[in-house]
């Protein structure tokens, strides 16, 4: 196996989260380790990716690739043994190096992790511009940052369609189509 390590770079605000809020002033939350540092789960990385992989499959510059093989499907090989992806997807977090430096004196940093986050607020308005009753809804976000990643891939990865599908995700959490999670994934290193 190959160790593919990924620097994710976001430039504006960005929301990854599970859908409810932690408290009274939130309505939705940013998904956290249990430290309060900001995380995106393996499996929405996985998507992502295959989400650009298919986008791929379909010019025929790419027509060999198969995602089902190199993510999975859940499906059974011809002898019966569950087939399993080729590529396995973790999450990313902090570089490891700030990450400590927040950890090892945690009640000390805690202001600096709190100051991680934002809230916004969005209403919906009617035809003549004002706000509709009840529709205020507040949601944290992560400021921008750098979080790193890495994928266990089988030795013959086409490091270049990886460097290509990385490429094409420039978007991540909800908020996209209203400018927030814009970023780069760089395919930093890969290590054995």
């Amino acid at each position: 196996m190959k160790k593919i390590v990924l620097e994710w770079t976001f430039y504006h605000y960005w929301h990854i989260g599970s859908g409810t809020g932690d408290d009274v002033s939130v309505d939705l939350s940013v998904l956290k380790d249990d430290y309060g540092l900001p995380v995106i789960p393996g499996k929405t990385i996985k998507g992502l990716f295959r989400d650009a992989y298919e986008l791929m499959a379909r010019h025929p510059d790419f027509s060999g690739i198969d995602t089902d093989e190199m993510f999975g499907h859940g499906g059974r090989d011809t002898d019966g043994k569950e087939k399993s992806a080729t590529l396995r997807f973790y999450s990313a977090g902090l570089p490891e190096d700030i990450r400590k430096y927040l950890l090892t004196d945690f009640s000390q940093n805690k202001d600096i992790i709190q100051n991680m986050y934002r809230t916004t607020s969005t209403t919906s308005l009617d035809e003549g511009g004002i706000a509709k009753d009840h529709t205020l809804r507040k949601k944290e976000v992560t400021i921008q940052m750098k979080l790193i990643s890495h994928i266990d891939a089988e030795e013959n990865i086409n490091m270049e369609h990886l460097k290509i599908a990385a490429g094409l995700v420039k978007f991540a959490g909800s908020g996209r189509n209203r400018g927030l999670g814009r970023l780069d994934i760089t395919v930093k290193a890969e290590e054995k």
